[in-house]
């Protein structure tokens, strides 16, 4: 006997980690603004002994007020036997709809349960190998060009190369070269911009301008202790630091429309630190960095002063 008609698995297993989690955050993002009110979502990890007895729970118990079901559910095959005798249980008609959302890192293992999803024609199953370098230089080159930004073929493949097949190094690269470009209202890709994403020196830029939003002071002075580079190019920081205080003003504005039209990447990143501002600290230390900035233009201070003072404000004990 069949699952019921109307619940759903879906599989992502590959060695594509970064690609495989990108595709399942989509799924359930998607889920979620489809049925926000009567949507129940909770998270399993099947290599913690407790969570089968907690997913078993969330698959059987019934609600008053939600009438569909989405479990995300990694490492699934840890507990195959007892997740396919669950799967089958799903079989009896209910009123609520479930969805399970199986995610495996690497190849897909032989047992029971994979012979299982192959053979039921409703399972949705999707492989996530490991892009070679052309493929992932493609990829780059597609992403800047939705944001408006052109890169030269030669270009994307130096850039990939700078991080191998570590995917979601390169991602993260990625979106920081769009910050980039945006932030200096450059929307080509040279070979001199490359130099800022060799990775220990686009590391200590962007790792300095998260730890000053977050006010996480001792991680300002690591970082700052750990590279001269930073010392050397406040202008780069403060340019950074200026585009994302910009962000996070649309984010803690009233114009919620505006802030849809944000970077997903953007909303993703800022979100989280906008939550720990108010919108006036926010407005406090635009204001210094503007004026910060533009006296570094004039030569009224130079690279590593600019970044002292910056290191040194006050405005991180606001």
């Amino acid at each position: 006997m069949g699952r019921h008609e109307t619940n759903m698995i879906i599989l992502l297993y590959g060695f594509d980690r970064h690609r495989l989690m990108r595709k399942k955050g989509e799924i359930s993002d998607i889920y979620i603004t489809r049925n926000a009110q009567a949507l129940d979502f909770k998270k399993f990890d099947l290599s913690r002994k407790e969570d089968f007895s907690l997913l078993e729970d969330f698959i059987k118990t019934q609600s008053m007020f939600t009438s569909k079901k989405l479990a995300q559910v990694d490492y699934c095959f840890a507990r195959e036997k007892e997740l396919l005798s669950l799967i089958q249980l799903m079989s009896v008609a209910t009123d609520v709809t479930r969805t399970l959302l199986f995610s495996h890192y690497g190849d897909l293992p032989k047992g029971i349960l994979a012979d299982y999803l192959r053979e039921d024609g409703n399972a949705k199953i999707q492989h996530f190998p490991l892009s070679t370098k052309v493929q992932v230089s493609a990829l780059l080159r597609d992403r800047l060009g939705k944001a408006g930004i052109t890169m030269e073929a030669k270009l994307a493949d130096l850039f990939v190369g700078y991080y191998g097949n570590d995917t979601d190094k390169l991602e993260m690269a990625s979106e920081r070269l769009v910050l980039w470009k945006q932030a200096n209202s450059d929307m080509h890709v040279t070979e001199d911009d490359l130099i800022y994403f060799i990775p220990e020196t686009e590391e200590s830029i962007f790792a300095c301008a998260e730890a000053f939003l977050k006010k996480d002071i001792m991680e300002l002075h690591r970082i700052m202790g750990a590279t001269a580079y930073t010392k050397q190019h406040a202008g780069e920081l403060l340019r950074i630091l200026d585009y994302e205080l910009k962000q996070l003003l649309i984010i803690l504005g009233e114009d919620k429309q505006r802030v849809q039209t944000l970077a997903f990447w953007v909303r993703r990143k800022l979100e989280g630190i906008a939550r720990t501002l108010s919108k006036d600290e926010v407005v406090m230390w635009y204001t210094k960095i503007a004026s910060l900035d533009a006296r570094l233009k004039r030569s009224e201070v130079s690279e590593s002063e600019a970044v002292e003072e910056l290191l040194y404000t006050p405005l991180l004990s606001v």
